[in-house]
C-alpha cells in the first residue's frame, strides 16, 4: 500500500502567534505614525515662531529711531493664527549697540517661549552724517 502524503496546515497556536507578531508591528507602525504627526506640528509651530520673531527683528532694523532700551509686547498673525512676542531691548558694552531678545508664543500660553532669538543691532547713523 503507498504511503498518502497529508498536507497540513498551520495550527491554532502557529497562526495565533502569527497574528500576535503582526499584531505589535503593526501597533509600532501607528505609534511611529502618531509621533511624526506630533513633530511635524511643533516644527511647523517652531517654525512660524521663528518667523515671528524675525519680522520683529526687521521691523526694529528697518525703524527710523533706533530702539530704546526697555521691554514691548504686541502680537501678530502668522499661519492663520495670532502670536504672542515679547522684544527686550538691552545695551552692550559698545554703546552703538543694542541687544535684543525676542521671545515668541502662540496664542494666550504662558511658560516657556517657543522661539527666543538674539539679535544686535548697530545704531544707525544720523540723517544728516555725509558718507563719502
Amino acid at each position: 500500500m503507498s504511503r498518502l502524503s497529508h498536507s497540513r496546515g498551520f495550527t491554532l497556536i502557529e497562526v495565533l502567534v502569527a497574528l500576535a507578531v503582526v499584531a505589535v508591528a503593526l501597533a509600532a507602525a501607528v505609534r511611529l505614525g502618531a509621533a511624526n504627526v506630533a513633530n511635524a506640528a511643533y516644527l511647523r509651530d517652531k517654525s512660524f515662531a521663528e518667523w515671528v520673531a524675525l519680522n520683529r527683528v526687521s521691523a526694529l532694523q528697518l525703524a527710523s529711531a533706533w530702539p530704546a532700551v526697555g521691554e514691548e509686547e504686541g502680537r501678530s498673525p502668522m499661519g492663520e493664527r495670532k502670536w504672542r512676542w515679547r522684544t527686550r531691548v538691552e545695551g552692550t558694552f559698545d554703546a552703538d549697540v543694542h541687544r535684543v531678545l525676542v521671545s515668541v508664543w502662540e496664542g494666550r500660553r504662558e511658560g516657556d517661549p517657543l522661539v527666543t532669538l538674539t539679535a544686535y543691532l548697530p545704531r544707525p547713523p544720523e540723517t544728516g552724517d555725509a558718507t563719502p
